[in-house]
């Protein structure tokens, strides 16, 4: 089965990805607060990306940052997952930025498809839907993105939700 992680802090059209995904038989490992989201949402249960780090490494993490770090070292071996969704939370007051995400981000290498951006999540439902033939053009979209997404997290553009 496909294989889809969760780490996102817009949850905007997070939902109906997420079904849609599970409409299309993918295994999803989420964070704490997404897989709240999704419960409170759906009823359902997710299993979380510790789940994942102990079942592919057969070990406990130590904290979420270890967590993050092995899923990155998971996604550079390109092994086991198919969909990475990850969006950063704004930098604390005190500069600090979103570690967990930036590490599962930076561990995405080009050949991950990695969504940063709510917007693109109709078109990688279609793409999956219909297996459309210009995969490349939507991970090259998703990679443009990627990198903007990150660029606007280090310069601290990206605004607090309400």
């Amino acid at each position: 089965m496909p294989v889809a992680i969760f780490s996102t802090y817009n949850k905007q059209g997070l939902i109906p990805f997420m079904e849609g995904l599970s409409k299309e038989s993918f295994d999803m490992y989420a964070t704490a607060d997404v897989s709240t989201t999704y419960a409170e949402s759906t009823g359902k249960h997710l299993p979380s990306l510790w789940d994942l780090v102990e079942h592919e490494f057969n070990v406990m993490p130590d904290n979420d940052l270890d967590v993050a770090n092995k899923i990155a070292s998971l996604l550079q071996l390109k092994k086991n997952v198919d969909i990475i969704c990850v969006n950063l939370r704004p930098k604390t007051p005190n500069g600090e930025p979103d570690f967990q995400g930036l590490s599962i981000l930076e561990g995405a290498i080009i050949g991950n498809l990695v969504v940063t951006n709510p917007g693109s999540y109709d078109a990688v439902l279609n793409n999956i839907r219909y297996n459309v033939p210009n995969v490349l053009d939507l991970m090259n979209h998703l990679e443009a993105q990627k990198v903007t997404h990150l660029a606007d997290h280090y310069a601290g553009k990206i605004a607090t939700q309400h």
